[in-house]
């Protein structure tokens, strides 16, 4: 047993109040919860709850369904800081690109009858950095 575990409010009380499973299971979750809420662990309950995903009773002040979905929300942040990092490294490549790549891009892009804004959100620079480099290829011909 966990230090953390010798001090949880819990072992005073019957181990069946946090798994309920009874014909009035709102008002056993609701005493199990108060226990939790006065224990001086239940953070650390809760984290231990979490990181092994137990999927069975209240733990840490939370049901099944409640820690589900913290782990739900938890693994959609972590989905959307990936995807933020993966545009992150994507944006700092084309900005390290080859101006004269770019500057063909832009050029190409134009023939197409694409804006500037619209080049830029394309290429991932400021609508600015086209208008320049439209302008270093007109002065180039």
């Amino acid at each position: 047993m966990s230090d953390w575990m010798a001090a949880a409010a819990c072992l005073i009380e019957d181990p069946e109040l946090f798994y309920p499973i009874s014909t009035h299971p709102d008002a056993q979750t609701r005493e199990a919860k108060a226990v939790c809420h006065t224990c001086p662990v239940q953070g650390t309950c809760l984290t231990w709850a979490l990181n092994t995903r137990q999927d069975h009773g209240i733990l840490g002040g939370l049901t099944e369904a409640e820690r589900r979905t913290i782990l739900r929300r938890a693994e959609r942040n972590a989905t959307k800081a990936r995807k933020a990092a993966s545009v992150a490294a994507l944006e700092r490549n084309q900005m390290r690109r080859n101006s004269q790549e770019r500057r063909g891009d832009v050029a190409t892009l134009t023939t197409r009858g694409l804006s500037a804004t619209q080049i830029s959100l394309r290429l991932s620079v400021t609508p600015r950095q086209v208008r320049r480099d439209r302008d270093q290829i007109r002065g180039a011909r």
